[in-house]
């Protein structure tokens, strides 16, 4: 919004009178100034009154195509409300809304300047009724573009709002209990514990030392078992929940199973009373069980599928998500393959089903009943981590979670923040000299991938350009000479981007592998999969043209030689396994060696001219390595456990060739609590 967009009437909120067009407000009965982006700030809240506006929209609205502070818009509230007279404890104008934004609860009514001609009054009149039509329609134009009216049909319950991190939820049979997971702010452990649905009492079942988590009933209910994971060992344990909920916390508990160390997803399900499902990272594993005469596992875990991004059990099949082909299949409960579930869905994050009920989760909450697509509702108030099922009587369950993903500089060893606005960074990029570095922020209302350009020791942000949609690239590298940077979807295109004209060009079609930059900068190596062979080429910078080229590098051959290290760019299919797997028979620390391939999926590493920086999450610790590639040793560089991980993407650690500039990017102030979405009406 802009000042030629204000409103161009007098406005009256409570006590005090506005004057969009003279910038001015009368409080009692005296004008005063109004800075501009105060009034730019309340004609927003006008606009909406009665609505909570989020943060992120009105950073958006009041400065466009700029990135500040997210305590600018603190500071512009306050002094907004300093202006108005408006109590920051009482808050009888602009409410504050815990996580949202602002809202503003006093009433705004539209008052005529008294000094207008009849004829004025009517076009003012006309106005004000166009306005309100305006509204009106707006308001049915929503209403008719919105998806089949699930919202109708549910309502929205948030059953826990504790500052920290509440997710992996599960029902009992009856419907009564649910179990889920607690990490409180400042901890690095995760508690277990049971929600009585009825009482709305929830009770710490575990809170030890390590990290237990991931709990579940089984069919009889009188029993549940968890993942106790931490540094040393990861294990399925189980406790008896045969007498009442208070007692459970104090029952013995015993181990289930052996699970595999360096996991850094996670998930139980117990549908039948002697076979345990888990999901560990990407494989769903078949546990077979024997009550004599306690539970516990009688034959070694069985694979039973790879690949596997999200998993949902009911009673008698699996149902399985794959992202990359954004394929849903039901399978039995050895695996095997029935079908594959028809859908409407775009870009599948997460799922939960029921015998013939299915959930999807995408840009919306898709509700599927026997093949066919029901409706959908929209998602708001977070993102969605985790979705569950009460079978008893088909509520959903939805792990809901807001953060800031930053990027933080490590130089001299020290964590700081660079640019508080910055929190939504994906992909950074530091310059071969680490005088600069790049990254990709998302425009929620163009559904767009913004890129941005920083100096290490400038705050301001410079705007490059807007990318054709959101996914983010798997390549963005600098060129050696850090004029031009080099993004790359290895599935689709290579894209280049001048620097100083801001111009991009698409560099080449296709599907590709083995990018790197020429010794002096001066071109960009890649090999090109046509189909039915690959063939090496090379792309000039100087004259926009690319031709075929004999050379073409491997990974191993790249990492053993110095020279040309800093040349590598991630545009390696797998790289990020690959050269985890080059770090895992290097380091011999029996605490790192499991946790470093699968931290990759969650940290891509970063080679430089001298050697790796690498994160290994280890339970709920976050640790960032360095090794040497002369010296063949590694050292801890930085506990990073107050940070997170995402939980859908992966982050980047980058630096400059001679790794001295490090930047990380991390996820700060995770907050998730659990919402309960309830039908109100048959569908």
């Amino acid at each position: 919004m802009s000042l030629t967009s204000l409103p161009n009437s007098l406005i009256q909120i409570d006590k005090i009178l506005v004057d969009f067009s003279a910038m001015r407000i009368k409080r009692a009965g005296t004008w005063h100034k109004v800075e501009s982006k105060q009034l730019i700030l309340l004609a927003l809240l006008i606009e909406q009154q009665g609505q909570a506006i989020s943060r992120d929209e009105l950073l958006d609205k009041i400065w466009p195509n700029v990135i500040v502070s997210d305590n600018s818009l603190s500071k512009l509230v306050t002094q907004l409300r300093k202006t108005i007279g408006d109590d920051r404890n009482d808050q009888g104008i602009i409410r504050t809304v815990p996580r949202v934004g602002y809202q503003l609860i006093a009433t705004a009514t539209q008052v005529e300047h008294k000094a207008v001609s009849f004829k004025q009054q009517n076009v003012a009149i006309v106005g004000a009724i166009c306005l309100m039509l305006g509204g009106l329609f707006s308001l049915l134009l929503s209403h008719l573009s919105k998806p089949y009216a699930l919202g109708d049909d549910y309502s929205e319950r948030r059953i826990t709002q504790r500052g920290g991190v509440e997710h992996g939820a599960s029902f009992s049979n009856d419907g009564r209990y649910m179990v889920f997971n607690y990490r409180a702010i400042g901890k690095s452990n995760t508690d277990l514990a049971v929600m009585d649905l009825q009482q709305h009492i929830s009770h710490v079942i575990k809170n030890a030392n390590y990290s237990e988590q991931r709990g579940v009933f089984s069919p009889d209910q009188k029993w549940l078992a968890y993942i106790r994971n931490d540094a040393l060992q990861c294990n399925i344990r189980v406790i008896s929940t045969a007498s009442a909920i208070e007692t459970w916390r104090l029952s013995l508990d015993s181990k289930l199973a052996d699970c595999p160390s360096g996991l850094h997803k996670m998930a139980l399900s117990w549908p039948q009373d002697n076979l345990l499902i888990a999901h560990f990272n990407h494989s769903v594993v078949r546990y077979s069980l024997n009550f004599e005469p306690f539970p516990r596992a009688v034959d070694s875990p069985n694979v039973i599928v790879e690949n596997v991004d999200e998993l949902s059990v009911t009673n008698n099949q699996l149902i399985t998500l794959n992202t990359a082909t954004n394929t849903v299949e039901k399978r039995d409960f050895h695996g095997k393959l029935l079908t594959a579930l028809s859908h409407e869905e775009r870009g599948i994050k997460k799922l939960a089903a029921d015998n013939n009920t299915l959930w999807l989760v995408s840009n919306k909450l898709a509700l599927y009943k026997q093949n066919k697509r029901i409706g959908a509702m929209n998602i708001e108030g977070g993102d969605i981590d985790e979705i569950s099922i009460n079978r008893k009587n088909g509520d959903i369950l939805l792990s809901k979670s807001q953060s800031n993903t930053g990027l933080f500089s490590l130089s001299s060893n020290r964590v700081e923040q660079l640019g508080s606005s910055m929190n939504a960074v994906r992909a950074p990029v530091v310059s071969y000299t680490g005088n600069k570095y790049a990254f990709l922020t998302f425009n929620k209302r163009s559904n767009k991938a913004d890129v941005w350009l920083s100096h290490v020791n400038s705050d301001s942000v410079q705007f490059i350009t807007s990318l054709s949609n959101s996914n983010v690239p798997e390549l963005m590298s600098f060129s050696p000479n850090g004029n031009f940077l080099l993004l790359g979807y290895l599935d689709s295109h290579l894209s280049l981007i001048d620097l100083t004209t801001k111009n991009s060009i698409t560099m080449a079609q296709g599907q590709f592998d083995n990018v790197y930059w020429q010794k002096e900068g001066d071109g960009v190596f890649y090999a090109k999969n046509d189909g039915n062979s690959s063939n090496n080429w090379y792309f000039d910078l100087s004259t926009g043209l690319a031709q075929p080229n004999a050379q073409s590098l491997a990974l191993d051959f790249m990492l053993a030689n110095k020279e040309y290290r800093t040349l590598m760019t991630t545009g390696f299919r797998n790289y990020a396994n690959h050269v985890a797997k080059y770090l895992a028979e290097r380091v011999f620390d029996p605490l790192l060696i499991d946790n470093i391939l699968p931290s990759s999926q969650l940290f891509t590493p970063n080679v430089y001219r001298d050697g790796i920086h690498f994160m290994v999450k280890k339970g709920e610790t976050l640790l960032l390595f360095d090794y040497q590639f002369e010296s063949q040793e590694y050292r801890e560089v930085a506990d990073l456990s107050q940070f997170s991980n995402a939980p859908n993407h992966t982050l980047t650690i980058t630096s400059s060739h001679d790794g001295k500039e490090v930047l990380v990017n991390l996820v700060d102030n995770l907050q998730s609590d659990l919402v309960l979405i309830s039908k109100t009406t048959a569908n």
